[in-house]
């Protein structure tokens, strides 16, 4: 455990925030980790759904040729996935 000083709150919002967390009977220690915690997790949400917009971006400005398999082919996994890391500039 490490031991913190946060400089700078306003004492409005630090009043509150201690307010909030006697009433949920948790100290102010449990409630800013709280706090933490889900600031972490919207961050990451934030950084994933970022991600997913730029590969479909990418998508749009690169699109593959399509393809129809007929009834007797059948399609090799491998050169789908060699075909996707080349487009898309992924290594192994």
């Amino acid at each position: 455990m490490v031991n913190v000083t946060i400089r700078g709150v306003r004492d409005d919002v630090y009043r509150v925030f201690k307010a909030k967390a006697a009433l949920r009977g948790i100290s102010v220690q449990k409630a800013l980790e709280e706090a933490i915690k889900l600031w972490i997790k919207s961050f990451d949400e934030e950084f994933s759904s970022r991600d997913v917009d730029n590969v479909v971006r990418f998508l749009r400005e690169n699109p593959a040729e399509p393809f129809v398999f007929g009834k007797e082919e059948k399609f090799d996994l491998r050169v789908g996935r060699e075909w996707a890391r080349k487009k898309l500039g992924l290594k192994r």
